[in-house]
């Protein structure tokens, strides 16, 4: 046990050497053994589940597995496979760039691509987590690359996004309308809590200080503006509005555990408790996934108006909608 590079692999070394001890100590006590380790649930793809529900759109639901059909589906793999059989395509016309990418894309570039997109990343931000990213991975860019080698990866990856949601940028279109010059849209949450997304201009003052011995001029924000800063409003309402029954459906989540006695941690849309809850955990994710958006009842008018699809609220109890 002196080598310990067989740990390489784990995402977490801390929590993989805490998991195998757990494991170790239940095989050897048997049944009886009270287990302490959480069991983790992760949405799969929350962005894309909430779209799915607000249209109720079922392929969308079914590509996030909030709907169940024998196997889990991989948004993320299946973007992966879109843009590569598209980089080879143009690799095999001499395509220096997508020859390049084709060594380095994999799934987990797609994947910050595909959640940031349903956050409204625009595509020079999601250019900067490429670089980040690449960065971390000591990858270079050759010299003689193309100037537009990593914001050509990122078209190719939104086009592919808007091939299989195409009713994300339509929800995030209407949003965006919604937004004026002179007042924050505002909005009740499922959970009740009051929402605006209020983005107003400072009203700036020209102020003299010193430093040591050298007076120096800065620009303070002294009070704000009614007058709304319309592209940072814009920018924002998308991911706001989702995060807020993201925000509610872990607030409906926790008081039902409060109910139940069930030991709950959770972050954003992951979910622990321990192994003897773990399949009541697994339940009260969807009831209260269906719950929500069967009884919520926008105020004071619906802010997102979709197409309305063929999902039925009861048919979301995908296996693998939590896992």
């Amino acid at each position: 046990m002196n080598n310990l590079s067989w740990l390489n692999g784990a995402g977490d070394p801390i929590q993989c050497v805490a998991l195998f001890h757990e494991l170790a100590n239940a095989l050897e006590t048997g049944p009886d053994y009270n287990c302490t380790v959480p069991i983790g649930f992760d949405a799969s793809c929350s962005g894309l589940q909430h779209y799915a529900l607000l249209a109720r759109d079922y392929q969308t639901a079914l590509r996030a597995n909030l709907v169940g059909s024998g196997a889990p589906r991989d948004i993320y793999g299946e973007i992966l496979a879109h843009v590569r059989s598209r980089l080879s395509a143009r690799a095999s016309e001499d395509d220096a760039g997508a020859a390049w990418w084709l060594k380095h894309v994999d799934r987990k570039i797609i994947k910050r691509l595909v959640m940031t997109y349903c956050y409204s990343s625009v595509p020079h931000g999601q250019a900067d987590q490429i670089y980040a990213e690449l960065h971390r991975r000591k990858i270079v860019i050759p010299d003689d690359a193309p100037k537009n080698l990593v914001s050509r990866l990122v078209s190719l990856t939104r086009h592919a996004i808007e091939i299989f949601v195409p009713l994300a940028e339509e929800i995030r279109r209407q949003l965006r309308a919604r937004v004026d010059k002179k007042t924050p849209v505002r909005w009740v949450s499922p959970s009740g809590l009051p929402v605006a997304n209020s983005y107003p201009k400072p009203r700036t003052e020209s102020v003299r200080h010193y430093l040591h011995d050298k007076s120096v001029r800065c620009v303070v924000a002294a009070e704000w503006k009614k007058e709304q800063r319309v592209g940072k409003a814009k920018a924002a309402i998308a991911p706001n509005y989702v995060h807020s029954f993201d925000a509610s459906h872990l607030a409906l989540v926790a008081c039902a555990c409060e109910r139940e006695g069930i030991p709950l941690v959770t972050v954003h849309d992951s979910f622990g408790t321990l192994p003897c809850y773990a399949d009541r955990l697994r339940a009260i994710l969807l009831e209260e996934l269906r719950n929500m958006y069967a009884d919520y009842r926008p105020s004071p008018r619906p802010l997102v108006v979709p197409p309305v699809g063929d999902l039925d609220l009861n048919d979301v109890t995908g296996e693998y909608a939590f896992s």
